[in-house]
C-alpha cells in the first residue's frame, strides 16, 4: 500500500514538474514574441525599445486601475463633456463636504481634521469653478455645489441622526449664493489664465489650441446623419390658375396633412414647408424611400377623395443623406445645409410620379443602387438614380397595354 502511495506521489510530482517546465517554456516563448514585437515597433517608429516598454507598462497600469470600482468611476467622469464633468465634480464635492460636516458634529472633531477636510473641499470647489473660465458655466457649477451641499446636509443629518436640521431651509439661499459666487470665480478664472500666459507666448498658444479643440468637440456633439426627403407638386402654378381660392387652400392643406401622415408612419417629421414644397427628415434612407413610394402610390386616392381643385396632383420626390450639425441631435433646428439643398436639387431632377435618390442614400437600401434598376444622372456633382414605378399617374397604363390590339381577321 505504501509503495502504491509513493508511486502515485512520484507520478504527481513528475506531472507538476512537466507542467512547470511547459509553463516556463510558454512564458519564455511569450517573452520572446513580445521582445520581437517591441523590436519591430522600435524599428518602425525610430523610438528606443525602453520607451515603448515604458508606454506599454503605463497602459497596463491604466487598465489595471480601470478594473477597480473607483477606476471605473473616474473613467466615466473623464468620458463626460467638459461642462457636465464640472457640474458632476461640483455636486460630488458638495455632498462630501456635508458628509464630513455631519460626521464631525456626530462624533466630534477634537483635532480639527474635519475642519481641514472641509476647507480642502471648499478650495477644490473654488478651483473647479475657476476651471470653467466662463461666468455662466461657473454660476451653474457653483449652484450645483450649493444645492448638493444643502441636500447632503439634510440627508446625512437624517442618516446619522445629527441634531442639525437646516438642510432644507438652506436649499434656495445656499444655491443662489454659491451660483453668484461661481459666476464671479468663473469670470476671474478666465482673466487670471490670460494674465498668466501673457509672458509666455508658447504657453498661451497651447492654451488657445486646447480651447479650440474643446470648442470643436463641443460643436461636433450635434453632428448627426440625417436623410431629407423633398416633396413638391409638379405644375402647381397651373393647378391653382383659375381655381377657386377656397378650394386651393383646402386641397393644399389636405396635401400637407397627407404628406405628414405618411411621413409619421415611417418615423419621419416635417422639417419645413415653402408653398407646396415640403422637406421631411428621416433617420434612415430606407424610411424616406418607402415613404416617398407610398406618397406616390397614394396620389390616386388623394385626387379621388381629397382634391377639390379639379386638376390631378402629381409629385416629384428627392432623397439625400448626409451629415448635419444639429443642436442636441435635432435636425429640425438645421436650416442651412448642403444636404437639404441637394435633396431639393434631386427632387427637381425627379420624374413626375417617381423619385430621385442620390447614391449616398441608395447604398443604404437593401441590394444597394443596383436593386433599383434606375437610370442615372449627374446633379450638382452627385450621381442620382431616377426611379419610377411601372405604373404611375403620369403613365397610368403600361405601354404594352396602351398599344391597340390587332384588328380581327375578316372572314369572307
Amino acid at each position: 500500500m505504501a509503495t502504491h502511495n509513493e508511486q502515485n506521489r512520484d507520478e504527481h510530482n513528475s506531472l507538476n514538474e512537466a507542467f512547470g517546465d511547459a509553463a516556463l517554456q510558454a512564458d519564455s516563448e511569450v517573452d520572446r514574441q513580445l521582445q520581437e514585437s517591441l523590436r519591430e515597433i522600435a524599428e518602425a517608429s525610430l523610438a528606443p525599445p525602453e520607451a515603448i516598454e515604458h508606454v506599454l507598462e503605463e497602459i497596463s497600469n491604466e487598465q489595471a486601475k480601470k478594473r477597480t470600482k473607483w477606476g471605473r468611476f473616474v473613467q466615466q467622469i473623464r468620458q463626460m463633456d467638459f461642462a457636465t464633468r464640472r457640474l458632476v465634480v461640483s455636486a460630488f464635492l458638495g455632498l462630501q463636504m456635508q458628509l464630513v460636516n455631519v460626521l464631525a458634529n456626530v462624533y466630534g472633531d477634537q483635532y480639527g481634521l474635519g475642519l481641514i477636510a472641509m476647507t480642502t473641499i471648499v478650495c477644490l470647489a473654488i478651483y473647479n469653478c475657476a476651471l470653467t473660465r466662463n461666468g455662466n458655466l461657473g454660476a451653474l457649477t457653483g449652484g450645483a455645489f450649493g444645492m448638493a451641499a444643502s441636500v447632503g446636509l439634510a440627508f446625512f443629518s437624517w442618516l446619522f441622526h445629527s441634531p442639525t436640521s437646516l438642510g432644507g431651509q438652506l436649499l434656495i439661499p445656499l444655491t443662489l449664493g454659491c451660483a453668484l459666487l461661481g459666476y464671479g470665480i468663473g469670470r476671474i478664472g478666465d482673466k487670471i489664465t490670460m494674465i498668466r500666459f501673457q509672458a509666455d507666448p508658447q504657453k498661451r498658444r497651447e492654451y488657445l489650441l486646447k480651447q479650440l479643440i474643446e470648442l470643436q468637440e463641443e460643436l461636433k456633439k450635434g453632428e448627426t446623419t440625417v436623410t431629407f426627403l423633398s416633396v413638391d407638386v409638379a405644375g402647381s402654378t397651373a393647378l391653382k390658375h383659375g381655381a377657386d381660392p377656397l378650394a386651393v387652400e383646402y386641397t393644399f392643406n389636405e396635401y400637407t396633412n397627407f404628406v405628414r401622415s405618411i411621413a409619421s408612419e415611417f418615423e419621419g417629421t416635417i422639417h419645413s414647408t415653402a408653398g407646396d414644397g415640403i422637406i421631411v427628415t428621416f433617420s434612415h434612407p430606407q424610411q424616406a424611400f418607402l415613404a416617398a413610394r407610398k406618397m406616390q402610390a397614394g396620389m390616386l386616392e388623394f385626387n379621388a377623395f381629397r382634391n377639390r381643385i379639379g386638376g390631378d396632383f402629381s409629385l416629384r420626390c428627392g432623397i439625400h443623406t448626409g451629415t448635419v450639425m444639429a443642436a442636441r441631435g435635432d435636425a429640425s433646428n438645421v436650416n442651412y445645409s448642403h444636404v437639404i439643398d441637394l435633396s431639393a436639387h434631386a427632387q427637381k431632377a425627379s420624374p413626375i410620379g417617381g423619385l430621385a435618390i442620390t447614391e449616398a442614400s441608395a447604398f443604404y437600401l437593401p441590394g444597394g443602387p443596383a436593386a433599383l434598376r434606375a437610370s442615372r444622372v449627374e446633379v450638382q456633382g452627385h450621381r442620382v438614380l431616377l426611379w419610377q414605378p411601372a405604373l404611375s399617374l403620369s403613365n397610368p397604363v403600361p405601354s404594352a397595354v396602351m398599344e391597340a390590339p390587332p384588328p380581327p381577321p375578316v372572314h369572307s
